[in-house]
């Protein structure tokens, strides 16, 4: 009896496997036939008509929108440039409805930038999540980040980065990236300052040392950039290295960094 008993398990086993099996290649086939059918779409109508329309509801409604575009971003499918069109459309639609909308910006970010390439329209979105989530600096990191990263831009991202260092619960890093992408953009005097007005506002003593050796740091490549702009003067070249500042007579000696490590010139830019 026994041996009967766990062969019947066995045969329900085997059959309960072979449904289940046959059950999930048949569900990925219908996945994959509504993955191909799958398409990003948006309402025809502006966004700012749609807020009017949706009226008291308009919440219920961003809600709805944004569902509908992270199940097409979630699907994986490979996006067209029409879908990109209609998805950007659906984005500015949510924004509309209800611009404090934490989820969509994280989604603008995730896929219009990385994945579309729609760098100028995912910008325009996430400048409207900055100004009105002014308590967020998030938003504010994202432009940033999409300025120095995808668009080579260092003083719009340095800007960036400043207003978003501003945010009372921002890092404290924030700051000091702002101070060196402005300085990599040519403007030393712009992060000095920056950076100096920073330093009136913080209270906590380690905190002020960080921005401290960056404006010591900021401050000594202000003496070098000059330096190197007499050496041209009276040269007619740039010095090849900074030691060529001593060894010509341009300055006695250099600025001591910081952070304990020499300042290197690479080009006409000086960098520690």
């Amino acid at each position: 009896m026994r041996a009967v008993s766990r062969t019947r398990i066995l045969i329900a086993a085997i059959c309960l496997l072979i449904v289940y099996t046959t059950g999930t290649s048949r569900l990925h086939d219908i996945r994959d036939v509504m993955k191909a059918d799958l398409k990003a779409s948006a309402s025809v109508f502006p966004p700012q008509a749609l807020k009017i329309m949706a009226g008291e509801f308009k919440g219920l409604l961003g809600d709805l929108l944004l569902i509908d575009a992270a199940a097409f971003i979630g699907s994986n499918k490979k996006a067209t440039e029409e879908d990109w069109e209609s998805l950007t459309l659906l984005f500015k639609q949510i924004l509309a409805l209800d611009p404090f909308f934490k989820q969509a910006y994280y989604l603008v970010q995730s896929s219009l930038t990385w994945d579309a390439k729609r760098h100028g329209d995912a910008n325009e979105l996430l400048a409207i999540s900055r100004d009105s989530r002014t308590w967020d600096w998030l938003p504010g990191f994202f432009l940033g980040f999409n300025h120095f990263y995808f668009l080579n831009d260092n003083e719009s991202a340095s800007r960036h980065l400043m207003d978003a260092s501003r945010v009372p619960s921002a890092p404290l890093g924030l700051a000091t990236l702002a101070a060196r992408l402005a300085q990599k953009a040519g403007e030393t005097i712009t992060a000095i300052v920056f950076l100096e007005a920073m330093l009136d506002k913080i209270d906590d003593e380690e905190q002020r040392k960080v921005i401290e050796a960056r404006i010591e740091a900021l401050k000594g490549i202000l003496v070098l950039d000059k330096a190197i702009k007499s050496y041209k003067e009276r040269f007619g070249t740039t010095p090849e290295k900074l030691d060529d500042l001593i060894n010509r007579g341009v300055i006695a000696s250099l600025p001591k960094n910081p952070y304990e490590r020499p300042y290197t010139l690479k080009g006409e830019k000086v960098q520690f």
